[in-house]
Formats: structure tokens, C-alpha cells, sequence
């Protein structure tokens, strides 16, 4: 698969995985709900799973995947800022 269509089948994942949070899906269920081979979203399912972006249950045709929200951690330091009274 050529980097620009490698992209373009990462990208119609993570907008199918975001837009159905709760989507629980195997290779198959995919390959028949974006009309792509199974090879090539191999690489991309593994892909998202070595970031951390999607979470597989399961192993080979088994295996189903589902998104994994991400954490949000926000820490604020306002001491360093403050003008002392």
C-alpha cells in the first residue's frame, strides 16, 4: 500500500472509531463497513493499536476493536506566575 492511501485508510478508521465511540468491531465488520481488504487494514488496526488509539480483544479473526478514549490529564501551575501581595 503507498504511504498516501496507507494514510488516507488510517484516517476513514480513526474518523469511523470516533464518530461510534462504542463500536465493537472485528476485521471483517470492517472490511465489509469501509469496502477495504483485510490485508490492508491489518496494518492499519495494528497500527492504531501500537499507539494506543484503538484496543483489540482477542487474537486473529477473533479479535475485535474498539476505541480507546484518550486520558486527559490537565495540571496547572499558577504559583510561578502570581505577583506576590
Amino acid at each position: 500500500m503507498v504511504k498516501r492511501e496507507h494514510l488516507s485508510l488510517e484516517m476513514e478508521c480513526l474518523t469511523l472509531f470516533q464518530s461510534n465511540p462504542y463500536l465493537f468491531e472485528t476485521i471483517q465488520g470492517l472490511e465489509k463497513r469501509l469496502g477495504r481488504k483485510m490485508s490492508d487494514l491489518e496494518l492499519i488496526l495494528e497500527s492504531l493499536t501500537a499507539q494506543g488509539i484503538l484496543q483489540r480483544t482477542g487474537e486473529g479473526a477473533m479479535a475485535y476493536f474498539r476505541y480507546k478514549e484518550p486520558a486527559v490529564i490537565a495540571e496547572f501551575s499558577f504559583t510561578s506566575e502570581l505577583e506576590p501581595l
